[in-house]
């Protein structure tokens, strides 16, 4: 399997999404933008206006001029990345596997306070009522399945496009580009 340089990485909370593009930025030698550190960059988990969000997108877009990995749900009509990706995955891992990974990370971030973006914490807000993440996960991931499939009938003509359902496709998948990049660092031979 192959991977472009302008890849864009989607999939519902819990999927392993930054997890995912950190490891495969690794591998690439690609910087990583996440999408979530440009929606909420204000404090008390403000979202950024549709105008600071595509103006922070663009910023981030060209500092990387080799090429970029974008992690995250553009939830607007217009979203920047998709028609500028050669490379897209989905990330669309069962929600019974999403959803506990999405628990269990909201309850990290509530333990040990660690700082997200925008110099926000999580809360114990975070873990019970209408607005938690664990309410937005129940709610978000069968429409993040509509709204994926819809983003890829409108994909540009020519992107590739994997569609990864296990963990262990995804670790198939860095696999065998890590080994890629090994064998092609290795030195010819005599």
């Amino acid at each position: 399997m192959r991977a472009g340089n302008r890849i864009l990485i989607y999939g519902p909370s819990g999927a392993g999404k930054t997890t995912f593009a950190n490891a495969l930025g690794a591998i690439l030698g690609l910087p990583v933008i996440e999408l979530d550190a440009i929606q909420f960059a204000k404090p008390k988990w403000k979202h950024s206006t549709r105008e600071e969000y595509l103006a922070a997108f663009e910023t981030a877009i060209e500092a990387a001029e080799s090429g970029w990995i974008v992690e995250g749900n553009d939830t607007g009509e217009d979203a920047p990345a998709l028609g500028l990706a050669d490379t897209i995955i989905w990330l669309r891992l069962p929600f019974r596997v999403t959803y506990p990974r999405l628990a269990w990370r909201t309850v990290r971030w509530v333990y040990t306070k660690e700082l997200l973006w925008g110099g926000n914490r999580a809360s114990w807000k975070s873990i019970c009522g209408r607005r938690s993440f664990l309410a937005w996960g129940l709610y978000d991931w069968r429409r993040n399945q509509s709204r994926t499939r819809q983003r890829l009938r409108n994909r540009t003509p020519g992107t590739r496009v994997h569609i990864f359902r296990s963990q262990r496709a995804v670790d198939r998948f860095l696999a065998s580009l890590y080994e890629h990049r090994e064998q092609a660092a290795e030195p010819p031979r005599c």
